[in-house]
């Protein structure tokens, strides 16, 4: 099953589908696009850190030089 946000703006959100094997995240304007492919593992430790709020734009800017976009 895929799911994109509810909080998402037209084609402008992210679809994640699980499979068997975890997690493949991808644009949702790009429904043909596989994307990258997460564990399980990996994929609830991106969980944890996002309700932690390591992954907030705020967060990120912060870790770089200038508060610029890598």
């Amino acid at each position: 099953m895929t799911r994109i946000s509810s909080y998402c703006h037209r084609n402008g959100c992210v679809a994640v589908t699980a499979v068997n094997t975890g997690v493949w995240i991808h644009p949702s304007a790009l429904p043909w696009w596989r994307g990258l492919h997460f564990t399980d593992a990996e994929y609830i430790a991106f969980e944890a850190g996002m309700r932690a709020g390591e992954f907030t734009l705020a967060a990120l800017r912060a870790d770089t030089d200038g508060g610029s976009d890598a």
